[in-house]
């Protein structure tokens, strides 16, 4: 069985059951209770709201409902994956587009901490691309100027690359990795009013050989994005 790792957000869904009450009532099971007459205007006697609902119904969900990113107007990205799998999207506008360390202010640090970090999101409608600063990453290796990074199938988890990235895609079953020879993040822009780039990368199914599954194939992922600095 396969297990997609969903990357940015994850929303917690409380699901609440409801069990039977301990009594002390040894009426018979099929004893009558009463209940008062209800009002024409009432519909029948005994009917509340929720009444009648089947919680064995998997239609019937409680949920908690998760507000929107504040928008900023101002920002844009896009992304398009070709191969084995077909997509497109584009996103950006958002205070979820860029969290930069070198952009946070006295409550960011606060909140988060004076580690380095860089994370770049493009959301679509289900799919999704994030760029993520890794061990190797700091002030040295990722300044804040104009500059290329290698993506490569070591990934910035291993210390290798100190910029990795995660595709998410709607119409897919799987994680994806990428390839060598791997690919490039060309930064054309970054100072403290925005950060613009391109990329390039291929990427291939990363489960289907554990799982056993038949693999979802090979992709290329490309795109750009224009991001402002939500503290300027």
């Amino acid at each position: 069985m396969r297990t997609m790792i969903m990357g940015v957000v994850t929303v917690g869904i409380v699901i609440a059951g409801c069990g039977e009450s301990d009594s002390d009532d040894t009426s018979a099971p099929n004893s009558e209770v009463s209940t008062p007459a209800a009002d024409d205007d009432a519909g029948v006697a005994g009917e509340e709201e929720g009444a009648g609902v089947d919680p064995e119904d998997p239609s019937v969900v409680s949920s908690i409902e998760v507000p929107p990113i504040p928008e900023t107007g101002e920002g844009s990205c896009s992304v398009t994956v070709s191969g084995d799998k077909q997509a497109e999207w584009t996103g950006g506008g958002t205070l979820g587009d860029a969290g930069i360390s070198y952009w946070y202010g006295d409550a960011e640090r606060e909140l988060i901490g004076d580690g380095f970090s860089i994370l770049l999101n493009c959301q679509g409608d289900g799919d999704s691309l994030s760029f993520v600063s890794g061990s190797a990453a700091d002030e040295t290796t990722v300044p804040m100027a104009p500059g290329s990074y290698s993506l490569t199938s070591a990934g910035a988890q291993s210390g290798v690359d100190p910029i990795g990235v995660l595709v998410v895609l709607a119409d897919s079953a799987t994680n994806w990795r990428v390839t060598d020879p791997g690919g490039t993040l060309t930064i054309t822009r970054f100072d403290d009013a925005g950060i613009a780039g391109t990329f390039e990368f291929p990427m291939e199914d990363s489960l289907a050989e554990m799982s056993g599954d038949p693999s979802e194939g090979t992709i290329v992922v490309s795109g750009e994005f224009d991001f402002v600095n939500p503290n300027a």
